[in-house]
């Protein structure tokens, strides 16, 4: 059953952007992750990780139903909480397929839902710090701090949709030749 108006309102009123869906015949309401929420399922995942960051992610915006019956749907149906994980991931940005169209002041890169965000290569010691901290291991702070060195305008955008940073930390590399394809030729 769809949830009630003015209960989605009071979500709205407490939460901002609130999301529904149906899975498994329960009706759902979830919230985006805050920008910590986010990066602690970034750190979080990795090689060996098995479902624990999906559920603490799942758990931290799953805002209807209670936690007792959300669950008790996802013991009975485990995909649950892969699927709404990847609902979550995908409306705060962390699957947005992003083009950066050069222009005098950078790039713009128009984001899904609105609003621009402009970015410029990052300088040489930008994009050295943030190599040298991938060898130490991934987490999302450093690659958050590569992205808003880059941002010219509209980094206020990342606030509400924290997974755009992944997207667009893929995209200002591409700018900056990091992903171009070359070969080489023994001589």
């Amino acid at each position: 059953m769809p949830f009630d108006p003015e209960v989605l309102a009071k979500l709205k009123a407490a939460h901002g952007e609130v999301f529904t869906t149906r899975l498994s015949g329960t009706d759902i309401a979830f919230r985006l992750p805050t920008t910590e929420e986010y990066a602690a399922y970034v750190d979080a995942v990795g090689p060996g990780s098995a479902s624990g960051p999906i559920a603490l992610l799942v758990s931290a915006c799953a805002l209807l139903p209670d936690a007792k019956t959300l669950g008790d749907l996802c013991r009975r149906k485990p995909g649950v909480v892969e699927v709404l994980s990847k609902l979550i991931r995908r409306e705060c940005g962390a699957s947005a397929v992003l083009k950066a169209v050069p222009s005098p002041a950078g790039f713009v890169v128009a984001l899904p839902g609105g609003g621009e965000i402009v970015f410029k290569e990052p300088s040489i010691e930008v994009q050295n710090r943030l190599l040298d901290t991938l060898e130490k291991g991934t987490t999302f702070e450093p690659v958050r701090k590569y992205v808003e060195a880059c941002i010219v305008d509209g980094a206020d955008l990342l606030q509400a949709r924290p997974g755009l940073i992944e997207s667009l930390s893929a995209l200002i590399r591409d700018a900056s030749g990091a992903s171009e394809v070359a070969e080489a030729k023994k001589v």
